[in-house]
């Protein structure tokens, strides 16, 4: 998190040292000259001071520097410059430490009042986003929130994609540790969805990390676990990020008694802190081992990770490790049957008890201090500042009457055609360079959208024919609706040897990336039946398992390959009896006969990805009746967002949807679902492909 937070506000710097004036390198030597030299407007000699305080290795004496440029370009009404050297003060007070924290509060307010008398967005913004991060170095996370999510409405997107998509993401990340998880999501995901328009693929990790960890808060394990591999799938250079897309993985499985996934995932974290020499990290990964050897009763294993942390963890985090440690290791030692390491173990507790007591104590009194101060600083500011403002509106009226004055008759005509005309001439050379712009963007827009039209084409052109499949199954629907121009879900249909075997497809993402693994699957499925005459489903699903991973060299590299896969439902129907073979990878099938609905329920793994080279598939072979409906969907339709309140639809809704139009004919039930989902979803963006196959026998 500080990481991130230091990397905005050294864009924030970035931005004002570009703009603060030409894009000339100086050298001390030319800086100094034109500082010395008395000759010169004092606005170039202000910006000559800004950028002279760049060479300082001392925060204070920059920020002197800084306020002497302040100060001369107020007294010329060079606004423009006036903001961007109060945003430099404002970062330089802000990352002095703890003894600037509420300097830094100051300066921030006096840029944002600044910024409101003078109407320049991007400096309200600024200040909003400063203005939050020292609250949130106060822990009022309430504060924080509602600082930052002025500073996300207001940041200028076209100009500051990242300020703002981050903005939001701050808010959804001070709720969170307020434990709001549920007020934290919708912001953690806009500011996922805005990332992955603005292409700031630096960005996707952690921002899907942490709607990862929002719904494990939330207890919806399968959602925390699905964001947690993007995560791990997006991130692309910082280790530390890939080091905790581990650790948390492994809470989750933890969370679900999914011990052995749970300690496969640590092991891979240990691994991962061990190489970046983050001893601290490691500490905290042992103790996680240890809690998860002594609840699968591995007490050996357990007593050995205890053991190392109480020899090596020290300073204050090894402190905290140590006492988390030591509460578990009594426990772990007796079961171990190391009695003597036990009662000592359970000495040591209660010695850390007292010691822990005391200093919450100490640090509950000196945040409370800290807060009470922080809370009569910004009272005494806004006095202060009231009456500067009230000073400076006086100040404004005379100075009006003034001008109202002098400015009159033919000077005020003529400065009035003179500006005029400069608008005029200014504004014929944007519209000239606004106008070339958008020939230029409108013909690669144009080439990327005939690319993509004609990837679709492609894709549609694999898909079987519905007519051919109704001639082979007469009472049969399909339901395909992607969410981009392609698409990651196809349905898949063959007749093999007397029998005809359906496919709902739901390929790892969507749009380009899903259609391509389309592709994949699809030629892989006609190799495995067409091509080699295999029927059996859970043999087929074994197949493609094996043939996926190789296609995509997951069995080569398992750490560093794509994790990419698909979840499908996969049946064959014969009619001599009638009856069907079904296996399914994380997708299940689900039949309604006389008037209730049944689950069968499939492999709890995707093809690809982290699944075994030889894990079997379970087939189910069920005896059909006449008036037997069969239903075979990706999670599209039971994902989608809508209901006016931004909720899912949920599983459960769409089994009880099943079940309620079941009774009409099949044709009718695919035109009943595009209503259903269309009301539900109402304005709220498809956020997913979506394809639902039902069967009537």
């Amino acid at each position: 998190m500080k990481k991130r937070s230091s990397v905005l506000l050294s864009i924030c710097l970035l931005f004002t040292l570009v703009s603060v004036g030409q894009r000339k390198i100086w050298n001390r030597d030319s800086l100094r000259k034109i500082i010395n030299n008395p000759a010169l407007h004092d606005t170039t000699r202000a910006r000559a001071i800004s950028r002279f305080a760049e060479y300082y290795k001392s925060t204070d004496s920059m920020i002197n520097a800084l306020a002497v440029a302040d100060s001369i370009t107020r007294r010329y009404n060079n606004y423009a410059l006036t903001g961007r050297i109060m945003d430099m003060r404002v970062y330089l007070l802000y990352t002095a430490g703890d003894a600037k924290r509420l300097a830094a509060f100051k300066a921030a307010t006096d840029m944002l009042f600044f910024a409101q008398q003078h109407h320049d967005t991007l400096d309200i913004a600024n200040a909003y986003f400063h203005r939050g991060q020292v609250y949130a170095t106060y822990d009022m996370l309430d504060k924080a929130a509602a600082e930052e999510m002025k500073a996300a409405e207001l940041f200028p997107h076209d100009k500051f994609k990242y300020g703002c998509d981050y903005a939001f993401y701050l808010v959804g990340y001070y709720m969170f540790n307020n434990h709001q998880y549920k007020e934290a999501l919708p912001y953690f995901i806009r500011s996922y969805h805005m990332a992955i328009k603005d292409s700031l693929d630096f960005f996707l990790p952690e921002v899907s990390g942490w709607i990862g960890n929002t719904y494990s808060g939330l207890k919806m394990f399968d959602s925390a676990i699905y964001y947690r591999y993007v995560s791990l799938r997006y991130d692309k250079g910082d280790p530390s990020l890939l080091c905790e897309g581990y650790r948390y993985l492994g809470n989750v499985y933890q969370s679900l008694g999914n011990y052995d996934s749970s300690l496969i995932l640590y092991h891979k974290s240990l691994d991962c802190f061990t190489k970046l020499k983050s001893v601290d990290r490691t500490w905290l990964i042992r103790y996680f081992i240890a809690n998860v050897n002594y609840k699968k009763n591995n007490y050996a294993e357990a007593a050995k990770e205890v053991d190392e942390i109480l020899d090596t963890a020290t300073g204050k985090k090894g402190f905290l490790v140590k006492y988390l440690t030591i509460q578990l290791a009594g426990k772990v030692y007796d079961k171990a049957g190391q009695k003597d390491k036990a009662i000592a173990a359970y000495q040591k507790l209660v010695q850390l008890n007292d010691s822990v007591q005391k200093s919450d104590k100490a640090d509950n009194v000196n945040e409370m201090n800290s807060k009470m101060q922080f809370e009569q600083a910004q009272q005494m500011q806004q006095i202060e500042q009231e009456h500067k403002n009230e000073l400076a509106q006086k100040d404004k009226q005379r100075q009006a009457i003034i001008r109202n004055v002098l400015i009159a008759g033919f000077i005020g005509l003529l400065f009035f055609a003179v500006i005029m005309y400069r608008n005029f001439q200014q504004k014929k050379k944007d519209n000239i360079l606004l106008a070339k712009q958008k020939d230029e963007i409108g013909v690669q827009k144009k080439e990327i959208q005939d690319s993509i039209n004609y990837a679709r084409n492609i894709q549609h052109a694999i898909l079987p024919d519905i007519n051919d499949m109704q001639s082979a199954v007469a009472g049969l629907f399909v339901l395909y609706k992607p969410k981009d121009v392609v698409s990651g879900d196809f349905y898949w249909h063959a007749n093999v040897n007397g029998k005809s075997l359906i496919a709902a497809v739901d390929c790892t993402g969507h749009g380009v990336p899903g259609a391509f693994m389309s592709m994949i699957g699809n030629d892989k499925l006609n190799n495995i039946v067409r091509k080699d005459g295999e029927t059996s489903p859970g043999k087929i699903l074994g197949h493609l398992n094996r043939q996926v991973k190789e296609a995509l060299h997951q069995n080569i590299n398992k750490d560093t390959a794509l994790r990419d896969g698909m979840d499908l439902a996969l049946l064959a129907i014969s009619y001599q009896p009638m009856a069907i073979s079904f296996s399914g990878a994380n997708r299940p099938l689900y039949i309604v006969r006389n008037g209730i609905l049944e689950e069968v329920k499939p492999t709890k793994t995707s093809i690809g990805g982290y699944t075994d080279d030889e894990m079997q598939f379970e087939e189910h072979t069920l005896q059909l009746s006449k008036g037997d409906i069969i239903y075979l969907a990706s999670d599209g339709y039971a994902d989608q967002f809508g209901g006016g309140k931004s909720k899912k639809f949920t599983t459960r809704q769409f089994k009880e949807t099943l079940l309620a139009i079941a009774k009409e004919p099949i044709q009718k039930q695919k035109q009943m679902l595009e209503d259903i989902l269309s009301k539900w979803q109402g304005n709220e963006e498809q956020i997913d492909d979506i394809l639902v196959i039902g069967i009537q026998v």
